[in-house]
């Protein structure tokens, strides 16, 4: 709740809308949710570790994995908690893949040649469906084998175990993979044909739809409504507090076809952040193994009574660190073992050098998330400046324009004739009889 606060009101509300003024956030909520999930998830490890911090006699233990248990794993383990995890890394990556498939397919008007004869049968073939019974046939047939597959891996003769490849991977190498991984995640967005708007031009006339159906949105309502019922309190107080909390239609979510082909990327990409976190704090006693010093692979310990002696609530005891270490299972010397529980440990086709070379993946994803925000601010500032100059020009046009119809009109009225004006006849002058007769008769009075 915290996190979707904060989220919409100051993140996207305050920073990203009217300081850096980005346009794929100015309307619609799709980019509100996800920041609110990205800022959700960095809240939970946050909160979990200042819990631990203000409360070290209660800290948070291994019950938090009860919920993978329904989800088909055998124990709270680690082992089996992360094959959840790992199928749904897999059908997120699916999902992705069959949302992105989706959206080429639908574009007509930006590669109108690339293979059309398919783009006319998964859109316009028996009214759509073709596109609709493809996408949930192939989503629904993999992700049953991909389940299937997961959980049948592990360390018994019955079931997938996996090859040693170049060697056997350390977590040097495991965590420069998992900052990839967070640097493709971008590039593919930073690939999308609308960015960094995001949203569709007007030219198309059929908006994209969202994968296995026949609606371009997602609308979910039906918590603002149920809201909007509860009847309020009539008192000063609470209409004052209700100018600072979110009304009914802070909950009214409305997502596009576009944007839902980021949402499991989005989810991908919390998986892939998560598993470089994993990496980096990485040490084997922390999982009940131990690294090998002769070619520094990893075994784990299957023993329960030993797992149980030396962990208490999911972490490891002060005083049984020597437990789960390699003297204290083998002999350093002869190399056998020195309990009966030690035959049961199972040697990984992982291992473990405790190398800083590790915290470059830090390094990688940190690099490939500034940059994506570098790219996303530097691309939409160009676009308000592309836009802008259009406009300027067009103003320019439209002004020498209106130049070109003036230049006709005045050149018109300047060849018409002009009227002059009658001028009354200057005054003669008298003659001289007169003025001699006017000037005697004058005299005559006078005398």
């Amino acid at each position: 709740i915290f996190a979707a606060i904060v989220g919409r009101q100051f993140v996207v509300g305050v920073l990203l809308r009217r300081c850096v003024r980005l346009t794929c956030f100015q309307g619609g909520s799709e980019g509100t949710l996800v920041v609110v999930f990205l800022l959700g998830s960095c809240f939970m490890f946050v909160g979990a570790l200042i819990y631990n911090q203000l409360v070290p006699d209660d800290q948070l233990d291994g019950t938090s994995n009860d919920i993978f248990l329904i989800f088909g794993a055998q124990t709270e383990q680690y082992r089996h908690v992360n094959q959840c995890w790992q199928a749904l890394s897999l059908l997120v990556d699916m999902l992705t893949i069959l949302t992105v498939l989706d959206v080429c397919l639908q574009d007509e008007m930006r590669y109108p040649n690339f293979v059309p004869s398919i783009k006319a049968i998964w859109i316009r073939s028996f009214q759509g469906w073709v596109r609709v019974v493809f996408a949930w046939s192939c989503f629904i047939c993999g992700a049953v084998p991909i389940v299937w597959l997961v959980f049948l891996t592990g360390p018994n003769q019955d079931q997938i175990s996996a090859p040693v490849i170049f060697g056997g991977s350390d977590e040097v190498t495991r965590s420069i993979c998992a900052g990839v991984l967070v640097f493709v995640d971008l590039l593919v967005t930073v690939q999308d044909w609308d960015f960094p708007t995001f949203e569709e031009p007007l030219e198309i006339q059929v908006p994209t739809k969202v994968l296995g159906t026949f609606s371009d949105k997602l609308k979910i309502t039906f918590v603002a409504k149920f809201l909007a019922l509860i009847p309020q309190p009539s008192c000063s107080c609470w209409k004052r507090l209700c100018r600072y909390l979110p009304g009914p239609e802070f909950f009214q979510v409305s997502i596009r076809g576009k944007w839902l082909q980021y949402g499991p990327l989005c989810v991908v990409m919390f998986i892939d952040l998560c598993y470089s976190r994993t990496q980096l704090f990485y040490d084997p006693s922390f999982f009940g193994q131990y690294a090998d010093p002769r070619d520094f692979f990893i075994w784990t310990i299957t023993d329960q009574e030993t797992l149980e002696s030396s962990y208490e609530g999911g972490y490891l005891k002060e005083n049984a660190s020597e437990l789960i270490s390699f003297e204290g299972r083998w002999n350093t010397s002869t190399y056998e073992v020195l309990t009966p529980e030690a035959l049961t440990d199972v040697k990984l086709n992982s291992r473990f050098v405790n190398s800083g070379m590790k915290y470059l993946a830090l390094w990688i994803s940190g690099s490939a998330l500034f940059s994506f925000a570098c790219c996303i601010c530097t691309a939409d500032w160009r676009r308000a400046r592309v836009l802008q100059e259009i406009k300027l020009e067009e103003e320019e046009n439209r002004a020498r324009a209106r130049e070109v119809e003036e230049k006709p009109e005045a050149a018109a009225i300047s060849e018409t004739p002009k009227e002059t004006p009658e001028v009354p006849p200057a005054p003669q002058p008298a003659e001289a009889s007169e003025v001699i007769s006017d000037f005697s008769s004058g005299l005559v009075e006078t005398l």
